[in-house]
């Protein structure tokens, strides 16, 4: 993935480079914080305030043991969420770095201004220059095709839910575009064939999850059950 580069020029780049970014993003821990698809950025930490630490200094004897070590704690819950804060604002960092890095002169004379905040680029590159939602929704229905066969009959199981999980993770975030028809379409894509041969246990293990958070373990865990199958015929002469 290091060595994939995409530079972001037109629509047509958008969806390889928007991926690259979501890698990126998610391997610092900061894509929930970035995802443009949001209406405003979420989960960003504000820099904790120190507390008044003087009477530390002070004798002893102007303030009970007791303030003294509530201080003390204080103290140490700070340096925590100070740390916390400076790691969080340096993985933006590097992520707002890397998005200019990536797009052409053109849109990065336009983002330069919002250098510190990677949010609000994307805000920016996604109604820009992500492709519309009616271009989507047509490579959604083409991409899709691919997935009419019966997997079961094909024996290509883990192929077709590799390929299942690459569409509906390419696509997820029109949803929050209200599209859900989308969301809808990808999930229902799931072979009624293959939904009866999952065991029971792999659902029921799943059962706790809601929405697409379930149907992408499912899918995980449908794709060991059916890998130790496959090495398991292998095994035998």
């Amino acid at each position: 993935m290091s060595a994939y580069k995409v530079i972001l020029s037109t629509s047509a780049d958008w969806e390889d480079w928007i991926c690259t970014i979501r890698f990126r993003a998610n391997s610092l821990g900061v894509w929930n914080l970035i995802d443009p698809t949001n209406e405003e950025p979420q989960g960003l930490l504000t820099e904790p305030n120190r507390p008044d630490t003087s009477c530390l200094d002070e004798p002893s004897t102007s303030t009970s043991p007791e303030s003294r070590e509530d201080l003390r704690l204080r103290l140490e819950v700070y340096k925590i969420d100070l740390g916390s804060y400076r790691r969080q604002q340096d993985n933006l960092g590097q992520v707002s770095l890397w998005i200019l890095d990536n797009v052409s002169p053109h849109w990065f004379s336009i983002l330069i201004e919002s250098r510190d905040n990677p949010w609000d680029m994307l805000r920016i590159l996604r109604r820009k220059v992500a492709p519309s939602l009616g271009e989507d929704w047509a490579k959604v229905n083409r991409d899709a095709t691919e997935l009419d066969k019966n997997p079961l009959e094909d024996d290509g199981v883990l192929e077709w839910l590799e390929k299942w999980e690459l569409i509906v993770t390419r696509y997820k975030p029109l949803a929050s575009n209200g599209e859900v028809s989308i969301r809808r379409f990808l999930i229902d894509r799931i072979h009624p064939k293959l939904g009866q041969e999952w065991a029971k246990d792999i659902i029921d293990s799943t059962a706790k999850e809601k929405g697409e958070d379930r149907f992408f373990k499912l899918v995980e865990k449908t794709r060991q059950h059916y890998w130790r199958q496959e090495m398991m015929d292998r095994s035998i002469p």
